[in-house]
């Protein structure tokens, strides 16, 4: 079989059935694995002391695995010249080791199709989303907690088995973790194989539209979904007006702004503000308050870090561990407006405490703590449009849940506010309007936030 093009899998997001399934079929699958697991999965929150193989260091109060595997909690400080960040200290999750998240894509009638897992994980609101075929640390793979390999995991480090399309490095939410980055890995396999009743066949047209349905595909599946190629010249057989639009901006050969005008907006970022971060023992760690079972911030109005007890048909059976929690839904967004006739978005470049690089593109607003609470001296700009959005203007809009492996139950709103052509925004130095065609290259080169990419991933192109 030929190499998978960015055509073909242009054909693939314009397609909402095939032979191999539809989208009812796709529901019934999910659901059927979600009635089974309500009865056989139990994920309940415990004590720190009744985590098994993890503990408290008696030196510096980190929260590490008996292995010096997987990750550690750790406390960190940062200075900065962004008032908000300067003089922040939190706990961080530390995790080196670079992970997997790979889809293996096969032909069927011509269409490329995408190998979906119905996967449980401890911290989804539903136990049950679409994830990759793989979803893996390196310390899950290499079978440090004595379980069993995943599924396929073949395909994806045996490159005699299948042929890359996608492999690149991309970051998770640097709020939470320290420089945390997975490998994003998409490979086209010609043979014919048995699949687990877990895993189905979707096209990529059936699971962006499935991201309409809230908590429905994961954070790792987004992830990936971003990374993929897409035709920049073919007409298409986009079906909806707003798709079409969606699909000028991705085949778009002029912007406002060139290429090399937005690697050097953000190189200016990058040279003009300060970032700098120390580890510190987690005890230490200034105005959050330590009980048995919590690790939460005194104000109320940020993420807290627990444990929970899991027990589940996985690789392994039950299990233990830390777990960071949410209680708030976050707003995660993108204005968007028409610039010449062409769809550009306004990308942000931020400042966050685990940024390996100062500063990373994402989208418009990015806020995950509690809207609520929000005060006259410290509003996100632009978060007006998404707290009060005029009628008509909302393209896009679903509850998603971040990684349900590291995140108890975090959701975040998703949406893509489209602002008329003739409304003057006034921009400010840290935004740039860009096309999606431009968004797609820059992601390709892994400078994108893993939200701005769910964000992108959850675009119906159908």
């Amino acid at each position: 079989m030929p190499l998978m093009s960015a055509r073909d899998f242009q054909r693939s997001a314009c397609t909402l059935s095939t032979s191999q399934t539809n989208l009812d079929h796709c529901l019934q699958w999910r659901d059927e694995h979600t009635r089974r697991a309500a009865q056989q999965v139990r994920v309940r929150q415990i004590p720190f002391a009744q985590l098994s193989d993890w503990q408290f260091d008696d030196v510096t109060g980190d929260l590490r695995h008996s292995s010096g595997r997987f990750f550690r909690v750790q406390g960190l400080r940062a200075s900065s010249d962004v008032p908000q960040i300067n003089g922040w200290e939190q706990p961080i999750v530390n995790q080196p080791e670079f992970g997997i998240l790979g889809i293996i894509v096969k032909y069927f009638d011509g269409i490329p199709h995408l190998l979906m897992q119905a996967k449980v994980e401890p911290g989804n609101v539903n136990l049950v989303q679409l994830s990759p075929t793989v979803q893996a640390t390196r310390s899950n793979y290499t079978r440090v907690h004595k379980g069993k390999t995943p599924l396929y995991l073949e395909y994806f480090i045996d490159r005699k088995k299948s042929r890359f399309i996608v492999d690149t490095l991309q970051t998770e939410q640097n709020s939470r973790f320290l420089g945390k980055r997975n490998r994003n890995m998409v490979v086209q396999v010609d043979e014919d194989f048995a699949i687990d009743e877990r895993f189905c066949w979707l096209t990529l047209g059936q699971i962006r539209r499935l991201m309409h349905i809230d908590n429905m595909v994961n954070m790792n599946a987004r992830s990936v979904i971003a990374c993929m190629p897409l035709e920049h010249d073919a007409p298409t057989a986009a079906r909806g007006e707003f798709a079409a639009v969606l699909w000028r901006s991705i085949n778009a050969t002029t912007a406002l702004y060139r290429q090399n005008d937005l690697l050097s907006w953000l190189t200016e970022q990058k040279a003009t503000h300060e970032l700098n971060v120390e580890l510190l023992p987690l005890r230490t760690v200034k105005h959050w308050r330590h009980s048995d079972s919590e690790i939460r911030h005194c104000s109320g109005n940020s993420f807290s870090i627990i444990a929970v007890s899991v027990e589940a048909e996985r690789e392994v059976a039950s299990w233990s561990q830390p777990i960071v929690a949410q209680d708030n839904v976050g707003l995660v967004g993108w204005l968007a407006q028409q610039k010449n006739g062409v769809l550009h978005v306004l990308v942000q470049a931020k400042i966050e405490v685990g940024n390996l690089d100062i500063v990373e593109m994402t989208s418009t607003v990015s806020y995950l703590e509690r809207a609520d609470l929000l005060t006259e001296a410290w509003r996100p700009a632009f978060i007006e449009h998404f707290l009060n959005p005029a009628p008509g203007r909302v393209r896009f809009s679903a509850i998603q849940s971040e990684e349900g492996g590291r995140f108890y139950q975090m959701l975040n709103r998703y949406m893509l506010i489209e602002v008329p052509e003739n409304e003057a925004l006034d921009v400010p130095p840290g935004f740039i309007w860009m096309t999606l065609r431009q968004v797609l290259e820059f992601v390709r080169f892994g400078f994108f936030s893993v939200e701005a990419r769910s964000l992108l991933a959850c675009l119906d192109l159908s």
